[in-house]
């Protein structure tokens, strides 16, 4: 968000605060006063992404994941996000798009994302793979062990009988 003006990235934490106050309505009206020149700057388009997903606007949040992981692969939220978007936006077919999403990314983040293996875990025990699922978990979890607690009630890691 370096190549962003002062007052974009100020209207990006305006945004940023009012996603976690769950206030959709003025993190969208903050959006919707970046300078149109600033429109198309990955830090903007990451979190308009943000609020994509927070409205669980999934054919949107699709849409901007894509456009990221085209503009500023090196981003995690166009590959992370848009997995889970593609997963939500597709009933048929959307596991298998999310998992081809995470696995394209894996290159990039593999070494330091235990999200990615944490949703890779979920999208395999969804698809019947349970020896692959676990494997992921097990990666997820030896990055971040916070993951294991939170597997025992995770309903997409119900294959895995981990509760």
């Amino acid at each position: 968000m370096n190549d962003l003006s002062a007052a974009t990235t100020k209207r990006l934490g305006y945004v940023s605060g009012f996603l976690q106050l769950g206030l959709l309505a003025q993190a969208r009206k903050e959006l919707a006063g970046v300078a149109e020149a600033e429109r198309s700057a990955p830090g903007v388009l990451a979190m308009q992404l943000e609020v994509a997903m927070a409205s669980e606007t999934w054919t949107v949040a699709r849409r901007l994941a894509r456009r990221l992981r085209k503009e500023a692969p090196g981003l995690d939220a166009g590959w992370l996000h848009g997995a889970f978007a593609e997963r939500r936006a597709k009933k048929v077919g959307g596991l298998g798009a999310a998992r081809a999403i995470l696995e394209a990314a894996e290159p990039r983040l593999g070494a330091r994302s235990a999200v990615l293996h944490y949703n890779l875990a979920c999208y395999l025990a969804q698809l019947g793979e349970l020896d692959a699922a676990r494997a992921r978990l097990a990666r997820a979890v030896a990055m971040e062990p916070a993951f294991a607690t939170m597997a025992k009630t995770d309903e997409d890691l119900t294959p895995l009988g981990l509760s």
